[in-house]
């Protein structure tokens, strides 16, 4: 999985072109330097939702890399459905036309790692 660091341009994918209004949240690849915290349920919630229907699907899996023991395609189980997470992104409209694009895996960050998304990033959710 890529690393990039929140807020900076999207540069995941290069065929979408660069646009400075498409911010990155959620890369964490296996650094396991972020910020940490606990996020609301509302947060959770609005994360699986996005996540059962996700954006720019990949063939295959990408494993956790925070994980001790990694397997690839990680499952996540929100009102009884079954999620699988690490072959997806997901994007979330902000203020002034910003969009924030994560990787599906950032719903696992989020609930076993407890990273801790930038704050323009959940005000942006909690408005989706």
């Amino acid at each position: 999985m890529a690393r990039y660091r929140d807020l900076t341009p999207y540069a995941y994918d290069e065929t979408a072109g660069r646009d400075p209004r498409m911010l990155n949240v959620g890369w964490l690849g296996r650094l396991p330097f972020f910020r940490r915290g606990r996020v609301s349920p509302d947060v959770v919630d609005a994360l699986a939702r996005l996540c059962a229907d996700p954006v720019r699907r990949m063939r295959g899996f990408h494993p956790c890399g925070l994980c001790r023991s990694p397997t690839i395609g990680v499952q996540f189980l929100h009102g009884g459905r079954e999620i699988f997470l690490g072959s997806a992104e997901i994007r979330v409209a902000g203020e002034g036309g910003i969009v924030y694009a994560a990787p599906n895996l950032i719903l696992h960050y989020v609930t076993e790692h407890r990273y801790l998304p930038p704050r323009e990033f959940l005000d942006a959710l909690a408005n989706a």
